[in-house]
């Protein structure tokens, strides 16, 4: 049970930036210089690439043969989250 906390194999990074003076740019550019080995899903309502990276429009969005995220990191945005951002279906 621990083992997905301190080894995640997906990260969802929900607010995740191009912009590199947001919270949501640096959660992400850490965990790619840092060579997190496990599936990163940028999660943006623009879906523009971030860092050469697949972005989704919503945490429902990345594809469910992925499997489950082991994390969702929820990166403060000053506007609020869209409806919806959050939700992942079955």
């Amino acid at each position: 049970m621990l083992a997905s906390f301190f080894n995640p194999g997906a990260i969802a990074v929900i607010g995740a930036s191009s912009d590199p003076k947001k919270v949501g740019h640096a959660v992400l550019n850490n965990l790619i210089r840092f060579k997190y080995k496990g599936s990163l899903y940028p999660v943006n309502p623009s879906g523009q690439e971030i860092l050469g990276l697949k972005t989704y429009q919503r945490v429902s969005d990345y594809p469910g043969e992925c499997g489950p995220c082991d994390h969702r990191y929820s990166c403060p945005v000053r506007s609020g989250l869209p409806p919806g951002l959050l939700s992942r279906g079955p």
